[in-house]
């Protein structure tokens, strides 16, 4: 993992089974290439097997134009909640599990 994507992360877009398709307004855009924006993109994909099927073929997929100007307002996405790690577990046949999080040092920038 770059050591810049182990600081902080900042979503551009998120999808699951069944959400339709994203696509910005033609005046909002996310800034690439800029002092402080993004320099590069990771993509992280999910998939859930649990019939453990071989004969399915993925074609998901994301598209990126890039325009040489700003668009008139910056896109952004902000998540709520706890990131999910080793050290996050819901134990099991619990009516109810409280979890907390706080905001990091990501949001000193907005």
């Amino acid at each position: 993992m770059p050591p810049d994507l182990e600081l902080c992360q900042q979503m551009l877009m998120a999808w699951a089974v069944g959400g339709e398709v994203q696509v910005y307004p033609e005046n909002v855009g996310f800034p690439f290439g800029g002092e402080g924006d993004p320099t590069f993109v990771l993509l992280e994909t999910h998939y859930d097997n649990p019939a453990l099927r071989n004969d399915y073929v993925d074609s998901s997929g994301v598209r990126f134009t890039l325009i040489p100007r700003r668009r008139q307002y910056d896109a952004g996405i902000m998540s709520v909640g706890v990131s999910v790690t080793r050290n996050h577990v819901i134990p099991p046949y619990y009516d109810e599990f409280y979890s907390w999080g706080q905001c990091s040092d990501c949001m000193e920038s907005v």
